[in-house]
């Protein structure tokens, strides 16, 4: 006890001291500044000058608490979620971290800052909260503002009807009713709903939706547009829009403009290629019109391509073919290999394909980077190519390079080929293989460069044609001379691998060249050398050709199987055939027999194709315009008659682009075609006889067996036969080509037709399709076709699959792409049911409820109507099917800048076969 009361005395004692020292200082505070200042005592031994001066810290402290207070704020993630209970979390973590001292007289400096933070905190938040919210709300309404324009808008295009603005305003005035109710201020929501008005318009370039600032709203007396502040709004949506436009047009030409080219491109290709493997070879029709689509001078430039390229190739400038090998290099295209081969400078088709396949692998190598032929290494290699075969005494340039001389272009050529053939090859090869097969290559050209020889010389560079011809030498003077006879002494044909080397070769690239197999082509040969049947031999050689039952078609043979020289002959033509080309004259009465069956048919032909009217078999296009006048054809030759038809194609005022000649009007690449199948030499009279045979041979091409004997109907055979003989009319009685009007009606066709197709059980003598009359035949692309629509379907498209191709030409050329590519992307097939239409096929889709409108967009091309196509062949109207194809043409139309719709989008009416250019807004 004793202890406890000495241990509290002493607290009092020194409580009572501090009180002391304390009201001491406070009464003698003057005395101790005073100290201070004399320098009687030390600073920090005055406690007035230490508690001034800790006051002073926290004064500072809070000062620049607020500050940093003020940065954390700004940064912080909560600040805009309208949260009160984490900005006091937040608000406490700051305040609580900050704090870094327990000195009370620091303390009560700082105190007053943070009182003063915490009020003013929460006041900036509060505040702050509010605008966020009110905001907000302003935004959400703004955004249904946008979707309600987004939505009439797109109703719009849809449907093509104009926007109800009565009615949409209606709307939005009933959304600014709603929103004013909750405590929306009037000017707020009219200052968004003028943004979103203006923006939308700029953006849906729809400039229709600024009809709307011309109203005005429950509480304003002026239209929206006069307001100062929302005219302005307007005027710049205005100029954007007229920017825009602009903008549009420029790319939608720069568009066109490049799928112009890239189609042009094509078109010159194909023609470039055509004429490059056959001079003589006819260009389609439609082919030509669209070329001249782009160039208006085509045709002058086809008869000038064909005339340089039949004068032959003794005319060809070796020096200038290299150097347009090395614009090729450079850059040259297509094109300017076309135009120099129309002026001349190309004469030999060869040369032309050559420089055709140049232009392709350069331009591909270009869009891959360059590849090989732009490395150092390469262009190390062909700057000391340019060297080593350069005059002698001649110096480089600025740069190092020297002039480069034919013999050296030669060894680039064969240089940077090389290189872009290897790299074809080898894809995936590494870099370090790539410089390895270079510097391999590069040192094998150099070696061939003969540094002893004029820098004109030919002998200064051995190229790779000349090392091929050099090996053909070396191997022909090793071969000895081939005893045909010996070889095939035999009682049958001599096995492969016992003939010489150099006749194994000659049998396989004669095969190649014939389109049989070397055993066949041995085989022949063995028959031919024994004497026997050639014409049996061969037919045996030959499979019997197949008819499509659904277009009454040949079937092509697969490739490498077009069968024997006299195969076709015998199968097709019979016995008047087989005594023409054996030599022999043939029997009166099989000849008559022959010609008899088909003469009907024959003389269809004859009066639908206007011969008849004129020289019959004696006619040329065009009555003569194209040959000098009248000619006597059943005098000449086979091989005259090819030379007359090369004379008429390279006639300058020939815009047909044909060489139909005789009486059934046969091309060029038609007869040639003909006279290989058929075994005959050159010098073979063109007489009526061979042209009545000709004719049946291409008459049972096109299905005749087939019909004959019931296996296919009339429908699908006439429209066979108007694909070979545009005269006659297809099942419908339409032309079968674009803009092609048949010369007969059906009526015509069907009495050639009669007594030629005998019935049969279930048969019906004359199809429905062509007398309107009796049960049809349902082809297989309308098997699942209701019954009671089958008609309707024959009569629109007797064909659909094909007739496919053709549908597809007569529309817009970007909207065929299109399609083309729409194929190539969609997991299901389809066929072009309907493409350009004429006004009475448009009447009749109105009738039949095909169509809801007269004026389609079928009837310029710029619409089509793709018909799924199951497994088995058959149209189908399946929406999965359909809405399959709608994306691949969507996705289709994106990848190639086209703008088109799809008549399933439509609101009111749906049309989901349908798929249309869109015209550009303007």
């Amino acid at each position: 006890m004793s202890a406890f009361l000495a241990k509290r005395n002493a607290k009092a004692e020194e409580a009572d001291k501090i009180r002391a020292e304390a009201a001491f200082n406070k009464n003698n505070s003057l005395g101790w500044a005073e100290a201070v200042r004399q320098g009687k005592v030390p600073a920090h031994a005055s406690p007035i000058f230490m508690q001034s001066y800790k006051a002073a810290q926290g004064n500072l402290a809070g000062i620049q608490l607020r500050d940093q207070f003020t940065k954390e704020y700004l940064s912080w993630d909560g600040r805009s979620k309208n949260d009160p209970q984490a900005f006091q979390a937040f608000l406490g973590e700051f305040v609580s971290k900050s704090i870094g001292t327990d000195d009370v007289d620091v303390l009560r400096g700082l105190n007053p800052h943070i009182e003063a933070l915490k009020s003013d905190a929460y006041e900036v938040f509060s505040s702050e909260s509010a605008k966020s919210v009110y905001s907000g709300a302003i935004s959400t309404r703004g955004a249904i503002l946008g979707r309600t324009l987004e939505a009439a808008s797109d109703d719009e295009l849809t449907t093509g009807q104009t926007i109800d603005h009565e009615g949409l305003w209606g709307d939005l005035m009933e959304q600014r009713r709603v929103a004013l109710e909750a405590g929306t201020r009037a000017e707020d929501f009219d200052g968004q709903l003028v943004e979103i008005i203006t923006s939308k318009a700029v953006s849906l370039n729809n400039p229709d939706l600024l009809g709307l600032l011309d109203r005005t709203t429950d509480e304003a007396g002026l239209p929206l547009k006069d307001y100062p502040k929302f005219g302005s709004m307007r005027d710049e949506a205005v100029n954007a829009l007229e920017t825009t436009g602009r903008q549009r047009m420029l790319d939608r030409d720069r568009a066109q403009e490049k799928a112009d080219k890239e189609r042009e491109k094509a078109v010159v290709v194909s023609v470039a290629r055509t004429i490059a493997q056959d001079p003589s070879a006819e260009i389609p029709e439609e082919v030509l019109r669209e070329w001249e689509k782009y160039n208006p001078k085509a045709r002058k430039d086809l008869v000038e391509l064909r005339k340089s390229l039949l004068d032959g190739e003794d005319l060809e400038d070796p020096s200038e073919i290299l150097r347009l090998h090395r614009d090729v290099a450079e850059g040259a295209d297509r094109e300017e290999i076309l135009a120099a081969a129309a002026a001349g400078k190309i004469r030999n088709p060869q040369t032309l394909t050559g420089l055709l396949d140049r232009v392709e692998k350069y331009q591909k190598a270009r869009r891959e980077g360059g590849g090989m032929i732009e490395s150092q290494t390469s262009k190390r290699f062909v700057k000391e190519i340019s060297r080593r075969t350069a005059p002698a005494g001649l110096e480089a340039d600025l740069f190092g390079n020297f002039a480069t001389t034919d013999e050296g272009l030669q060894a680039i050529q064969d240089f940077e080929f090389g290189l872009m053939s290897w790299e074809e090859k080898n894809p995936d090869a590494s870099l370090i293989e790539r410089e390895r097969y270079a510097n391999e290559l590069g040192e094998v050209i150099l070696s061939r460069i003969n540094p002893d020889a004029d820098a004109m010389d030919p002998t200064k560079y051995t190229g790779d044609a000349d090392l091929a011809q050099q090996k053909a030498q070396e191997q022909t003077s090793q071969e000895p001379p081939v005893d045909i006879d010996s070889l095939y002494q035999g009682d049958q044909p001599p096995a492969y691998e016992t003939l010489p080397k150099a006749f194994q070769e000659y049998l396989d690239r004669e095969a190649g060249a014939m389109g049989i197999t070397r055993d066949e082509l041995n085989a022949a040969i063995w028959s031919e050398t024994k004497g026997t049947d050639t014409e049996a031999q061969q037919r045996d050689l030959e499979a019997a050709p197949k008819v499509d039952p659904e277009t009454g078609l040949i079937v092509p043979p697969e490739q490498g199987d077009t069968g024997g020289d006299m195969s076709e002959l015998a199968d097709s033509l019979g016995s008047l055939i087989d005594g023409y080309v054996s030599g022999e004259e043939p029997a009166a009465v099989t000849a008559t027999e022959e010609a008899g069956e088909h003469r009907p048919i024959l003389d269809l032909l004859g009066d639908s194709e206007g011969t008849d009217k004129g020289r019959g078999y004696n006619e040329t296009l065009a009555y003569g315009a194209y040959t000098g006048g009248p000619v006597e054809l059943t005098k000449m030759t086979l091989g005259e008659v090819k030379e007359l038809q090369r004379n008429m194609l390279a006639h300058p005022d020939n815009s047909w682009n044909s060489s139909a000649v005789g009486r059934y009007q046969i091309v060029g690449k038609t007869l040639r075609s003909l006279q290989q199948q058929m075994g005959l030499p050159d010098d073979t009279i063109f007489d009526e006889r061979l042209q009545d045979a000709m004719a049946i041979q291409l008459v049972k091409g096109r299905g005749y067996d087939a019909w004959r004997n019931g296996e296919i109907g009339n429908g699908a055979f006439l429209t066979a036969l108007a694909q070979e003989w545009a005269s006659l009319p297809t099942a419908r009685g339409q032309g079968f080509y674009p803009n092609q009007r048949a010369a007969v009606d059906k009526s015509t066709v069907m009495s050639a037709f009669a007594g030629l197709r005998p019935l049969s059980a279930g048969q019906e003598a004359i199809d429905s399709i062509l007398t309107d009359s009796g049960p049809q035949e349902v082809p297989p692309a309308y098997a699942k076709i209701p019954d009671d629509e089958v008609e309707q379907f024959l009569q629109w498209n007797p064909d659909p699959v094909g007739n496919h191709e053709v549908n597809l030409q007569t529309i817009k050329p970007q909207l065929a792409d299109v399609v083309r590519r729409a194929q190539e992307l969609a997991g299901v097939r389809f066929v072009v049911g309907s493409g350009k239409r004429d006004a009475d096929l448009q009447k009749k889709a109105v009738e039949w409820g095909w169509s809801q409108t007269n004026e389609s967009n079928h009837l310029e091309g710029d619409a089509v109507d793709l018909w799924p196509i199951d497994e088995e062949g058959a149209v189908v109207f399946d929406e999965d099917m359909q809405e399959a194809i709608a994306q691949a043409m969507k996705q289709a139309a994106e990848e190639l800048g086209v703008t088109i719709g799809w008549g399933g989008d439509w609101k009111r009416w749906k049309d989901r076969p349908h798929f249309e250019l869109k015209k550009a807004r303007t």
